[in-house]
């Protein structure tokens, strides 16, 4: 694995992604350099204090960002460090890399191009399965590798995890699970319709008396329940008298033996990076009255998993304590980054209506008879309406079609808001914009593997399946070359943001173009501002979340960029790739990567041409092969040409003289005028056959790939060599 010694990372709410790559322990860098504004004051505190508990022989050091959309300015400073630290550190092996995942689209391309022209590498953490994507062409695997490079630390801090998003944690508890304890949790598990009722009659009584009390008298509590905690030792039954030794041992009763019982399973999962039961967490920038509790809680391929527990019965009296729960579960869906996974497990069946409303919440519900087999399971339409807009404010460009590319969860929000609820059409009237052909049918949803639609893209696989789409799609459009491809990198995940990137510059022509819409604040939050209207048009946006109550703002105030992309076009200047229908975006890619760096020459002595990976076909005149011929050999050789003989590994001028004439006599040319060449009149026909060829290169459009295959002209004609490889040579005689 590719060990870099400085990691330099944009700082943004999500700092999973920086995190991750730092402190795996085959990929941990000695330096790590941070880009901040002032909004991610609190994130980069968390972040540095977490390093510095943690790795403290990591080396920090925090560029300020004072304006996350002067790219000048940042590029200025980052452009600094580089050179600074690469004019101070000559060892090959110290080398610097960009974290390319936080901060916003604009900056990361941006830096990710910075990076490029220092011969530098950048990667793209993903998140959804922890793979490192190279954005250049440097690719550190070993090509025998045949799997991704994914990091996975075998061991994370779940303490500092939390503190990472913002959460203090104020209190852990770890009890062993016993055997007696053990042999309880199988009966309970096993037997749910047994004990059940007697159950539920056992936390009625409990919870009816003060906390204080040890000593519950029982009513008419199930004895069958009851017999197996008193045989599990953690409360004993003296006649109608259940009477407990401790107060852990009476919340065990009320319901703590099914957290205990949960935490034992997840115990016995593989790959188990972190586990707590129990944890207590407030607000590491307030001073909250009362911790919150995470009954279990833990880290499983760099994701944190939160489980509520419960053994209450939500089909009897306790249905509004199950909504309780669930709100305040859904509270931490943030709490270790959009990865967190919430899970809601009950040793009761829960209601249609509860299992409905966790659903809506993103969790997921165990419940009943399910528990037996305990596994732990894991759109902003408004961004279509303002890139249309912007384009036609600021380029007088508007499309006659638009397409999307997103999944069901993301096609139900545009249809509902842009559809049903009328947005597109009030756009569209307000700027008489009535030629723009979008629909549902316009709405393209990526599916997977066997056809079927994805409600979301969590997985390897369906990330995978999402580039392919997007490659396929973008080829397709590129394949009329009427059209004009406008893309835009806003919204969806940001991985996807890359793919469809990346599409565009291996298919894009010259008239494509790629952007990423800005919103000026506060106009940028979730709510109902759709594009600026002619006329003031007061609606609500919920810039502190849609917990708390809306603002009140005007949309004709509101202002709209487009910030312009540049790309490399991969369309232009040579035979653009062709893609089949089973082609997929990493063939995509390796195809290309073929295309601009794999090159490949092929020189036909028969019929005096030079094939060039394929793109173009020369014909050569005799002068031009017999110089091209000699090149290759002087390659295959490790040497180069130069007339002076003060270069390292330089041919024989004379010897390189004899065999031009020899071979100019075997292609039939007159020699008469050369048979006593001189070290002049040797350069000048190098010079001129350099010349000629990449001129006849440039005719064939290779463009900025000329130099790949022609005879390059080193330190102001001293020596000259050929680039290409000589394992990529080869001579048809």
């Amino acid at each position: 694995m590719k060990r870099f010694d400085v990691h330099v990372c944009t700082i943004s709410k999500e700092l999973t992604p920086n995190y991750i790559p730092v402190v795996h322990e085959q990929f941990m860098p000695s330096e790590l350099v941070l880009l901040a504004s002032r909004d991610m004051g609190p994130q980069t505190e968390h972040f540095i204090e977490l390093i510095r508990r943690d790795y403290s022989h990591i080396k920090i050091e925090v560029i300020d960002v004072d304006d996350i959309y002067n790219m000048t300015a940042l590029k200025e400073k980052v452009d600094a460090y580089i050179g600074h630290y690469l004019e101070t550190h000559t060892d090959v092996e110290k080398q610097i890399v960009l974290n390319a995942t936080g901060g916003t689209k604009l900056m990361s391309f941006e830096l990710v191009s910075l990076f490029n022209s220092w011969g530098l590498d950048s990667f793209y953490f993903k998140i959804e399965n922890n793979e490192v994507l190279f954005l250049n062409n440097n690719n550190h695997q070993e090509k025998s590798e045949a799997v991704p490079l994914v990091l996975i630390p075998k061991r994370l801090n779940l303490r500092g995890y939390i503190k990472l998003h913002g959460q203090e944690v104020v209190g852990l508890q770890r009890d062993a699970v016993n055997k007696q304890k053990k042999e309880l949790f199988e009966e309970l598990i096993r037997y749910p319709d047994r004990y059940q009722a007697g159950l539920t009659q056992l936390n009625y009584e409990i919870n009816r008396a003060p906390d204080s009390i040890l000593k519950i008298p029982l009513s008419n509590s199930d004895l069958a329940v009851v017999n197996e905690f008193v045989r599990a030792g953690v409360c004993k039954l003296e006649g109608n008298q259940l009477m407990f030794s401790t107060h852990e041992d009476k919340a065990f009763v009320r319901g703590g033996w099914f957290e205990d019982y949960v935490y034992h399973i997840v115990s016995e999962l593989n790959n188990i990076q972190a586990l707590e039961l129990n944890v207590q967490i407030k607000s590491a920038d307030k001073n909250t009255h009362k911790p919150n509790e995470l009954d279990v809680s833990f880290m499983r391929n760099n994701r944190l998993y939160i489980i509520e527990c419960k053994t209450a019965n939500y089909e009897g009296g306790a249905r509004k304590g199950g909504v309780d729960s669930l709100n305040k579960l859904q509270t931490f869906n943030d709490l270790g980054g959009r990865a967190t996974q919430l899970a809601f497990v009950s040793y009761f069946p829960v209601s249609p209506d509860m299992r409905d409303r966790a659903r809506g919440n993103n969790i997921n519900v165990i419940d009943g008879r399910e528990v037996q087999g305990l596994a732990v399971i894991g759109s902003t339409p408004q961004i279509l309406t303002e890139t249309i807009y912007a384009l036609y404010d600021e380029r007088k460009w508007v499309p006659d079609s638009v397409y999307v590319l997103t999944t069901v969860h993301g096609k139900k929000g545009i249809e509902k808001n842009l559809f049903e609820n009328g947005q597109f059409q009030a756009l569209c009237n307000e700027y008489d914009l009535h030629d723009i052909l979008f629909n549902s049918d316009s709405i393209q949803v990526i599916c997977d593997g066997s056809g079927n639609e994805l409600n979301d893209i969590k997985s390897v696989d369906d990330n995978d399946y999402a580039a392919n789409m997007i490659v396929t799609f973008i080829h397709d459009l590129c394949q009329d070359a009427n059209n004009e491809l406008h893309v835009s990198l806003a919204g969806g995940r940001k991985s996807m943001g890359f793919y469809i990137g990346y599409a565009l510059s291996l298919f894009g022509r010259a008239q494509d173009s790629m952007s990423h819409v800005l919103v000026s604040d506060p106009y940028d939050a979730p709510g109902d501002f759709y594009f600026p209207t002619k006329e003031s048009s007061m609606v609500d946006i919920y810039p502190h979340g849609y917990k708390n109550p809306p603002v009140k703002v005007d949309a004709k105030e509101a202002k709209i960029w487009l910030a312009d992309i540049p790309f490399v076009r991969m369309g232009v200047g040579y035979s653009p790739l062709k893609l089949t229908d089973e082609q997929s975006y990493r063939q995509a890619v390796t195809l290309t990567q073929t295309a601009v760096s794999d090159f490949r020459v092929t020189l036909n002595i028969s019929d005096y041409t030079l094939d060039c990976s394929g793109f173009a076909k020369i014909k050569l005149q005799p002068n031009e092969l017999s110089i091209y011929q000699l090149f290759i050999e002087l390659a295959q050789k490790g040497e180069v040409f130069s007339i002076d003989h003060d270069i390292l590994n330089s041919c024989d001028w004379e010897e390189f003289s004899d065999k031009y004439l020899a071979l100019q006599k075997q292609y039939g040319r007159n020699n008469d005028d050369f048979t006593e060449m001189n070290k002049d009149q040797i350069r000048r026909k190098v010079r001129e056959c350099s010349s000629k060829l990449k001129k006849q290169l440039e005719e064939n459009n290779l463009g900025p790939y000329v130099d790949n295959f022609g005879i390059l002209s080193m330190n102001n004609g001293k020596y000259f060599q050929l680039a290409i490889a000589p394992e990529n040579i080869t001579v048809i005689k």
